[in-house]
């Protein structure tokens, strides 16, 4: 799917500082499907996709196609403000 897809999953949830539990709940999946999605082990189905994206305010493009890793935090944040 993506290549970047675990990595910024991984980043947005630390920019929340949640758990995978607490994320996990609230998109409703398992903590270990999270898990699997930010380790690279397995890709979420499109539903669970757009939950996702629901949940941390970023369109899918940019959480499939954008390396967070590069980008600062504001800009970022900036991004989820007018999504």
């Amino acid at each position: 799917m993506s290549t970047y897809l675990h990595n910024n999953l991984k980043v947005l949830r630390g920019m929340k500082g949640h758990s995978c539990d607490v994320v996990a709940n609230a998109i409703g999946i398992r903590r270990s499907s999270l898990s699997g999605y930010e380790n690279g082990a397995a890709e979420p189905n499109c539903s669970t996709l757009l939950a996702i994206g629901a949940y941390y305010r970023i369109s899918l493009d940019v959480l499939l196609a954008q390396d967070l890793t590069t980008w600062p935090v504001s800009s970022i944040e900036e991004l989820q403000r007018g999504y």
